[in-house]
């Protein structure tokens, strides 16, 4: 018994979003495309260029100090086998390698992170810019669907999720089906 009224509530929420989808006007958009066309996009793409420059700059001049510092332990490292040189010399100079060297990994774990502290920054402003313009779109095409009388807007972009970008409330079968399943619990119950 218990299978025949699962199986007649399945076919009950298959007529009911059937015969909704049949009342209702659905269309599709490409987001991608609306995005790219966007007019909010070249002034957004300028300032990322403009900070990865900047961003550009600063790791020259990050890696130009270490390279000076490379050379720097390198000198200090050649005086360290240097035999013209004292023991005591040389152990000095043993002792001052072993600081530069300690001083360049320090700086080149300081240039990597500065690095990826930088990447990080221009991908969080380029999402937050996707993130304004998108919301731009959802706004235009709420407004869009509304006046056309769509009850349902769908993006077409392949790769991505059918993702509804807007629906009317008489579309939503949520607390149909909520009605349904507390219903089909109730009767399990008895």
């Amino acid at each position: 018994m218990k299978w025949k009224h699962g199986l007649a509530l399945g076919l009950g929420i298959v007529m009911s979003v059937t015969a909704s989808a049949a009342e209702s006007r659905v269309a599709v958009i490409s987001v991608n495309a609306v995005i790219r066309e966007h007019p909010d996009v070249k002034p957004n793409e300028s300032v990322l260029e403009e900070r990865r420059q900047e961003f550009e700059i600063e790791r020259i001049e990050l890696v130009e100090k270490l390279q000076g510092m490379k050379a720097s332990f390198d000198d200090v490292r050649k005086e360290v086998e240097n035999r013209a040189l004292s023991e005591a010399a040389r152990a000095d100079n043993f002792k001052a390698a072993q600081e530069k060297y300690v001083e360049l990994r320090e700086y080149e774990k300081e240039v990597r992170d500065t690095q990826l502290k930088r990447q990080k920054s221009l991908n969080d402003l380029r999402m937050r810019m996707r993130g304004r313009i998108v919301d731009k779109i959802q706004a235009v095409v709420k407004e869009y669907a509304a006046r056309k009388g769509f009850e349902i807007v769908l993006n077409a972009d392949s790769g991505e999720l059918m993702q509804v970008l807007y629906h009317t409330k008489n579309v939503d079968i949520t607390e149909d089906i909520i009605k349904r399943v507390t219903a089909k619990a109730t009767v399990d119950e008895d």
